[in-house]
């Protein structure tokens, strides 16, 4: 005899309902999403290359060095 309760993946499947049908639920996965997307934000503004330096200063050193 198999008893509801006890299946874990009957548990599983009541606990994701009650998150999905819940308000609770909606602003867990609301809040989940916004903090994917600021953390997507974030690695794209590290992994950017910098603006504007298209010619940065020769180094005198160098220059003078070369043949």
């Amino acid at each position: 005899m198999r008893q509801r309760g006890r299946d874990p993946s009957d548990s599983l499947a009541r606990e994701v309902d009650e998150l999905l049908s819940s308000e609770t639920g909606r602003t867990r996965w609301l809040d989940l999403c916004f903090r994917l997307i600021i953390l997507a934000l974030a690695a794209l503004w590290l992994l950017a290359p910098p603006a504007g330096r298209g010619h940065e200063a020769t180094d005198g050193k160098a220059i003078a060095t070369t043949p």
